[in-house]
């Protein structure tokens, strides 16, 4: 466990925000891979960056955790019903 009261509620909105935005990785590699098309090595580049953008989501998880926070179940629905593409251009 850490110790919350010594952690600023600015650094755990942060770290809040954050992870949430790192779990919401796949709407990001989804258009990666539309984008590219048919250039595997673009492809295997977007998915092994997906990969190592996802493991930010889970250390930053555990410290929330550590800190007796945690992302709620309707934080969770919230990425996971979100279109994201809305947020792109074609």
């Amino acid at each position: 466990m850490l110790d919350r009261a010594a952690v600023p509620d600015s650094v755990v909105r942060f770290i809040r925000s954050t992870c949430l935005n790192e779990y919401g990785i796949a709407h990001y590699v989804k258009r990666y891979h539309r984008s590219y098309g048919e250039d595997y090595k673009l492809e295997i580049w977007a998915t092994l960056w997906g990969g190592e953008e996802f493991l930010h989501h889970v250390v930053l998880r555990i410290c929330l955790k550590a800190l007796g926070e945690d992302i709620t179940l309707l934080e969770f629905a919230g990425l996971e019903q979100g279109n994201f593409g809305q947020s792109y251009d074609p």
